[in-house]
């Protein structure tokens, strides 16, 4: 279990609206509840991209106590990626809409109470769905990059992996390098733990403890 160091605040207006994107392949399709990118207040709150965890091999937008997560996810398309194969998953959050969008086609939609924002201490992690819990993601990340508006549609469709494209992100983690650095500079320091590494260009987590944590500047 992973625990949020004091970071050092970087001064810049919360974040609201926003979009989560990751290029990942699960180990397998049976885990249940770990996350391929959270933001994390250090307060309890948290907004990530969950994989399983309501429902067996579905993504959802993870959130604090289920706020801004929709649990019913019958109608929602099962995964079929296997180990070897990489697909897109992003979210984007727009005011009190969430849609959540697979290799550029909207995969669902849902509307909420009210956004969540994340001030200049929050943390970034993938393993774990937020700080603190012990359901941990198996598998692989290829690039992980949160942007600080709410990306369209399209915008999400033209994304490339380990390919910054024309739109800056806000944070970005191509995973190139064994010090697995944030290429818009915002974030250092990362925590790798004993169950996670950057092998190859990606990101490698085991499920039992993997976890990559990294903090503001």
């Amino acid at each position: 279990m992973i625990a949020l160091a004091a970071g050092t605040a970087f001064a810049e207006p919360a974040l609201q609206d926003k979009t989560l994107v990751v290029w990942v392949a699960p180990a397998n399709l049976t885990q249940r509840g770990g996350s391929v990118l959270t933001i994390d207040d250090g307060k309890k709150h948290f907004d990530g991209i969950v994989f399983g965890e309501c429902a067996a091999a579905k993504w959802m937008a993870g959130s604090d106590s289920y706020r801004r997560t929709e649990k019913q996810q019958d109608v929602r398309p099962t995964e079929t990626a296997d180990a070897d194969t990489f697909v897109q998953m992003a979210i984007a959050y727009r005011g009190n809409e969430i849609t959540i969008y697979r290799n550029g086609a909207e995969y669902s939609r849902h509307t909420i109470k009210a956004p969540q924002p994340f001030g200049d201490d929050s943390a970034i992690l993938i393993g774990p769905r937020h700080v603190g819990n012990d359901r941990y993601f198996t598998g692989a990340i290829d690039d992980a990059r949160i942007y600080d508006r709410a990306l369209t549609a399209a915008e999400v469709a033209a994304l490339q992996p380990d390919v910054e494209g024309s739109i800056k992100p806000w944070a970005w983690w191509p995973f190139d390098d064994a010090a697995a650095k944030d290429r818009a500079g915002r974030f250092t320091q990362p925590r790798l733990s004993a169950g996670a590494k950057v092998e190859n260009g990606r990101l490698i987590l085991d499920g039992q403890s993997g976890s990559f944590l990294v903090t503001p500047k």
